[in-house]
């Protein structure tokens, strides 16, 4: 029944309501590996707002293209359906009948 009424709540409200400080961290865990960036603690206390986040996330990115974000999350999406720990590219496939073997 709790979790029913949890979810009424966020949605009548503008918010993802997070619960705890341990939810905070694996968030910020999660968009610190997902685009290979570091967040410092002294940034992330005053996040208050997905957007806040959103700019400081965009402020960290490299801006000489060396960082696809689109294919970051493409690549850790894969990864945590598939369980593989490989590298993972452009020729990789879903199915084992269409593999090449890898590149050196």
């Amino acid at each position: 029944m709790w979790p029913f009424n949890y979810r009424k709540v966020t949605e009548r409200l503008n918010t993802v309501d997070l619960g705890d400080d341990l939810d905070d961290v694996e968030l910020l865990m999660a968009v610190e590996e997902i685009f290979q960036i570091n967040l410092e603690d002294s940034e992330a206390e005053d996040l208050v707002s997905v957007g806040e986040l959103y700019e400081l996330v965009k402020s960290k990115m490299p801006r000489d293209g060396s960082v696809d974000p689109l294919w970051e999350l493409i690549v850790l999406i894969v990864r945590s359906h598939s369980g593989s720990n490989s590298p993972i590219d452009t020729e990789t496939t879903f199915f084992p009948k269409f593999a090449k073997p890898r590149q050196k």
